[in-house]
């Protein structure tokens, strides 16, 4: 089959599995029955809910499939960068200082600081000689995600049990009442990335082949990293303010879109993309059909229940292939 057509094969069925899972997101109810909400209120809610769920899922994958081809590391990911971390630990500090009491600062401002910091320190020392350097920056952004996490989790232990942060910020979840200005600006923002790393498709698929492919094209890698770099900082930026750290959506989503579609980045980062918004949908819903006593399970924690095996699966079938 053509590529071309193949690849928009792969999309179709994304897309409907983007759908039925967004269909199963309003049905879900507490215990695992399906049926419409009662009121146009509890309806709104869900649907602002789903709204998230699609925006982080969008962004994250979009953000796996920039760093992946621009980094050339099967394992890079959002969480690479160290951002989520950052934005974990800036959120815990605002609370430890008074900072959230005292400027009213929200934590999602904070978290949204914190990650964008992590961000910039990572570019900054990931470079030798002025250039970004692909295998640097792995090193540094692993290096400052293990600090940053177990310095927010050191400070979180010493503090008071009612100033701490809440379990979003550590284990990751879409919450409720979401306001629609916070969603907006995200959607846009996600939908934005998304076109920005597709149109660079092209580019991508050069810089993954090869440092010496890449110019032989003309692609001014440079650039081109840093530009991929900061889209996918705003990425998981986004996905982090609506819903904490999500781990294991932006590494394996690009991996199974890979193997269904190909390796041409322009459809594959669409293609994540609507991975990750099916991926979060149906682990938000299975986090609410569980019953438990103790309250809901963090949607973050059934993404990495479905993921990794998932991404065990891919990385084994992709082993076995001749060649």
């Amino acid at each position: 089959m053509p590529a071309p057509r193949k690849a928009a094969l792969v999309l179709a069925l994304l897309l409907a599995l983007t759908a039925l899972a967004l269909a199963l997101r309003l049905l879900i109810e507490p215990g695992g029955q399906l049926a419409w909400p009662a009121s146009r209120h509890t309806l709104g809610i869900r649907l602002d809910r789903a709204l998230a769920g699609i925006i982080v899922g969008t962004a994250l994958g979009a953000a796996g499939v920039a760093l992946q081809a621009m980094l050339r590391n099967p394992l890079a990911s959002p969480d690479l960068l160290g951002m989520s971390a950052g934005a974990v630990l800036a959120v815990t500090l605002a609370r430890a200082t008074g900072l959230t009491r005292s400027v009213g600062l929200p934590d999602e401002l904070a978290a949204l600081l914190g990650a964008m910091a992590a961000l910039g320190l990572v570019m900054l020392l990931g470079r030798r000689r002025g250039q970004m350097e692909p295998v640097t920056l792995v090193l540094v952004g692993v290096a400052l995600a293990i600090g940053m996490g177990s310095l927010a989790s050191a400070v979180r232990a010493i503090m008071p049990p009612s100033a701490r942060p809440e379990g979003v910020w550590f284990y990751g979840t879409l919450v409720d009442g979401t306001p629609h200005a916070r969603l907006a600006l995200a959607g846009v923002l996600a939908l934005a990335g998304v076109a920005w790393v597709a149109r660079r498709g092209r580019a991508l698929d050069a810089a993954a082949m090869g440092e010496d492919e890449a110019r032989s094209a003309g692609v001014p890698l440079g650039r081109l990293r840093l530009e991929m770099v900061l889209v996918a900082g705003v990425l998981t930026a986004v996905a982090v303010v609506l819903a904490g750290p999500i781990a294991f959506l932006g590494l394996v989503c690009p991996h199974l879109v890979r193997m269904l579609m190909g390796p041409r980045h322009g459809p594959l980062v669409v293609g994540a993309a609507l991975a990750g918004a099916a991926l979060m949908l149906t682990s938000d819903s299975l986090a609410r059909a569980l019953p438990l006593e103790t309250g809901r399970l963090p949607t973050g924690v059934v993404v990495a229940l479905l993921a990794a095996p998932a991404l065990i699966l891919v990385l084994r079938s992709q082993a076995s292939r001749p060649g």
